[in-house]
């Protein structure tokens, strides 16, 4: 209902709506901002076989049992970091990254490793490439008068924001 403060009637037609609403049994759910989070049950493992690291993983391998799927093969150490550094940076592992993490063989390795990347500053300029391309940024005009802009602080604004965003976020292992 509007705030007492705002002044705001209802219209005699909004009113009876109001009260057919109500009539026909209209239930009151309090509204999604205001209900506490409730984390799921977690399904069972649907396939005992497939090792369960996280509860996700039972979220998925049900999903997987009810397609008729089975979970592949953990990828192999040049694998990971190759997907990771081309989704973090848009560029391959360098081989001192690649040999620092096949060397590394302690608990934590991929996520150090993940961090590693994280760091850079490529990262910010990766995701801020998204962002930019959805906010149709350009340097130039493109194709007829193009001279500079001028709007690179922004760009560069964007970039350094997802960085700094990783700089508070950072974790030790």
């Amino acid at each position: 209902m509007p705030p007492i403060d705002s002044h705001k009637k209802l219209t005699p037609a909004q009113q009876e709506s109001l009260k057919k609403w109500v009539a026909e049994g209209a239930v009151y759910e309090p509204h999604w901002s205001f209900t506490k989070l409730a984390a799921p049950p977690v399904p069972a493992n649907a396939n005992p076989k497939f090792a369960v690291v996280n509860p996700i993983d039972q979220f998925l391998n049900e999903r997987l049992a009810k397609a008729g799927l089975t979970p592949t093969a953990e990828a192999d150490q040049p694998t990971l970091i190759r997907r990771v550094s081309f989704a973090l940076t848009g560029l391959p592992p360098s081989l001192k990254d690649l040999d620092a993490y096949l060397i590394d063989k302690a608990d934590g390795a991929y996520e150090r490793m993940v961090d590693r990347y994280l760091a850079t500053p490529q990262y910010g300029e990766e995701m801020a490439r998204h962002w930019l391309d959805l906010a149709r940024y350009a340097d130039t005009h493109g194709l007829h008068l193009d001279y500079d802009r001028g709007t690179w602080p922004y760009r560069d604004w964007v970039v350094r924001s997802f960085n700094d965003v990783v700089a508070c976020l950072q974790v030790s292992y």
